[in-house]
């Protein structure tokens, strides 16, 4: 007897535990817009697809009707789209069609809710109804994997974050040791879509930073005298922002916003794309000796070049129009710099000991 139930609560507590590592995926009801099965055949499809993920994943039905309300008005089902995203790790649409003769059904992965964007997607063409209902275990292992991949990351020990009107999650802290540090698109269910101001400043043990596609907003200085920072990767799905060569972005590249401080290069050329050098891009960044400014530059940003001690070589193009206080600040090296007349030049922008030699 007792053996018996030694090994049932070993059993129960197996699959708790498993149960509370699988992902909680909402499944909507499928679309068939053309109306290639039955009513009866569409129904046995869904509940045969849902068979086989509840096999790894623990599923919620939901109305599809919600996602046509929530795009509607989010604010009338503001209560019901929360207690979704609040409970639902990702989401899946699925919808079946038809391309000549051939029967087509699309899944689509969604794991950041609150934007209702799509990771993926899988796809599946057969040739009848019966190789479609044949296929349902091969089409859900397909999803399975995609699922895997999109399990909801851990929170990095010392991440400090603060839910905004319950739906959505801001960074505003870290007190970790990790060197590499992966922000995660989701916490407690809810997208991460901001990072605050000087979260991730002086953090001397960071050398490399990846942002998600769900943040939308980085703060001002959020990576600032990060000493030996190399690299912020920005996922190339994110709508706001980007990274190349490790240098972040805004996304269309007009903006430069962080060049990080533990880079050893000793030359950069700013891309030509960009119009805007941000506030402090550069700020710390010892061991530039030249940096290249490209003629589509129209503003430079408050202390976006301060402290870069080891400057020494560095050209203002005409088109500029505007630089912030402190922009040159303690670039000490910096020995003397030309400029247009033209140039709105704000408060100890540069240092005393700095010539500055008017073009015009």
């Amino acid at each position: 007897m007792k053996k018996f139930l030694l090994t049932a609560l070993f059993a129960l507590i197996a699959t708790l535990t498993f149960s509370q590592q699988q992902p909680v995926v909402a499944v909507f009801p499928f679309v068939d817009r053309y109306d290639v099965l039955t009513r009866n055949e569409m129904d046995m499809f869904y509940k045969m697809f849902i068979n086989e993920l509840s096999n790894t994943s623990r599923v919620r039905l939901v109305d599809r009707s919600l996602i046509d309300r929530f795009l509607r008005d989010i604010h009338v089902y503001e209560e019901d789209w929360t207690y979704l995203t609040t409970n639902t790790d990702m989401i899946l649409l699925g919808e079946i069609g038809q391309i000549g003769p051939r029967i087509m059904i699309t899944i689509s992965l969604i794991n950041d809710i609150t934007t209702l964007q799509e990771m993926s997607r899988v796809s599946l063409s057969v040739a009848n109804k019966n190789e479609l209902f044949n296929k349902i275990p091969e089409l859900v292992q397909n999803m399975q994997n995609e699922i895997a991949n999109a399990t909801v990351q851990q929170i990095p020990e010392g991440l400090q974050y603060e839910i905004v009107d319950g739906r959505t999650v801001t960074i505003t802290g870290y007190s970790g040791n990790t060197t590499i540090l992966n922000i995660p698109s989701r916490i407690n269910g809810l997208s991460v879509t901001s990072i605050g101001n000087e979260v991730f400043s002086e953090y001397v043990n960071l050398t490399s930073v990846t942002i998600p596609s769900s943040v939308t907003s980085i703060g001002n200085l959020a990576f600032s005298y990060c000493s030996n920072l190399t690299s912020i990767t920005v996922d190339n799905r994110n709508p706001a922002y980007a990274s190349i060569d490790g240098v972040l972005f805004e996304k269309s590249i007009r903006t430069i916003i962080k060049y990080p401080i533990g880079k050893t290069a000793r030359n950069y050329t700013i891309p030509s794309s960009v119009t805007s050098i941000g506030d402090g891009a550069f700020s710390g960044c010892s061991s530039l000796t030249s940096v290249t400014i490209p003629s589509s530059v129209t503003s430079i940003g408050y202390s976006a070049f301060y402290w870069c001690d080891s400057l020494t070589s560095v050209t203002i193009p005409s088109s500029v129009t505007s630089i912030g206080e402190y922009a040159f600040q303690m670039c000490r090296s910096l020995t003397s710099l030309t400029l247009s007349r033209r140039t709105r030049v704000e408060e100890f922008a540069f240092p005393e000991t700095t010539q500055i030699i008017y073009r015009d």
